[in-house]
């Protein structure tokens, strides 16, 4: 069992191909791991934290991981030599600052656009529930009085529908066949 610090890079030797690794956080200062974890403390002059941070979340880093693991079925677990072997150029950290500057605004643009498509998809939920209330309601379209009531016209179609059904076809077919025999010319 070992003892770890806030602020060193943490990956598990079991499940580093599947992206487990990051940062070790303030509340996590302290905390006990098993031999199965890997810790490095972070040369702050080559690499900065939150550069790091956003590196290990990368496909290219996982990809790493992925090719310095070795094993069989359950038994696949990253090899330190391999992976402490791994050469990646970094950017100086002046760049470094300014790559996760510009992440921080994508990412807060991100999460911002995310909300407002969230919010619009509720909002366009609710319209469609909206807009159904009044059709029910008869309120999408100026209303004739001496239109006949709803329960009337259901009464009309149940009956015209027993009567299509007694004849063994089917109601496309029976609408298929009034539509041919329509005059055109009625219609105009």
């Amino acid at each position: 069992m070992f003892s770890v610090k806030s602020g060193q890079f943490i990956l598990s030797g079991i499940d580093a191909r599947n992206g487990a690794f990051g940062i070790i956080p303030e509340e996590l200062d302290s905390a006990i791991i098993s031999n199965d974890f890997w810790c490095f403390d972070i040369n702050n002059k080559l690499i900065i934290i939150e550069y790091l941070d956003y590196l290990s979340k990368t496909d290219f880093f996982l990809s790493l991981c992925i090719n310095a693991s070795e094993g069989t079925t359950n038994r696949v677990r990253l090899q330190k030599d391999k992976f402490t072997n791994l050469e990646i150029t970094l950017p100086s950290i002046e760049q470094q600052h300014e790559i996760v500057k510009k992440y921080k605004t994508f990412k807060t643009e991100y999460d911002q656009l995310t909300s407002e498509i969230t919010t619009q998809e509720e909002s366009i939920k609710n319209l469609k529930k909206s807009i159904l209330q009044d059709a029910i309601k008869g309120k999408l379209v100026e209303q004739d009085p001496n239109d006949e009531p709803a329960s009337e016209l259901l009464k009309k179609i149940k009956t015209e529908k027993e009567k299509l059904d007694k004849s063994g076809k089917s109601i496309l077919e029976i609408m298929r066949m009034k539509i041919k025999n329509v005059d055109l010319y009625q219609c105009l």
